[in-house]
């Protein structure tokens, strides 16, 4: 079974600032496979989130040589916003956690691996009490 995602410019950010030479063409597409990638290991997640960082470049770009800054900006934007919801498109948590940068937020349960927020500092939903790491830790009796 062939596992891809597809990523394309699909917000305003691509082309709400783009020249009007570039606002009348396709938005670019690129497809990332990752059938050949355990996600469930970090070095699987890392690789998968580098492919995609790599398309959203590419998609949105990033590189395409002399450009103004305020080109440059939208251009960036648009590869962080591209990345930030492919990833999540994912919808796997190790590649969520990693993206994140923590992959100690992971619980191996049931069915599988799965990302916990309220286990990671830097989530909103983080709770200091659940987390052995953290000096408010209160541990289960």
């Amino acid at each position: 079974m062939s596992r891809s995602l597809h990523l394309a410019i699909a917000t305003a950010i691509g082309l709400t600032f783009a020249a009007p030479a570039l606002a009348q063409t396709q938005p670019e597409e690129r497809v990332v496979t990752y059938s050949d990638l355990n996600l469930n290991s970090a070095a699987g997640a890392d690789a998968l989130i580098q492919r995609i960082d790599n398309a959203a470049e590419q998609v949105c770009g990033v590189h395409d040589g002399r450009t103004n800054t305020r080109q440059a900006q939208i251009n960036r934007a648009c590869e962080v916003e591209t990345t930030d919801n492919s990833v999540y498109d994912t919808n796997h948590p190790v590649v969520i956690a990693r993206y994140e940068g923590s992959g100690y937020a992971i619980i191996e349960e049931g069915d599988g691996p799965y990302y916990d927020p309220r286990l990671d500092p830097r989530s909103p939903q983080y709770d200091a009490t659940l987390d052995p790491n953290s000096p408010y830790y209160i541990p289960p009796k």
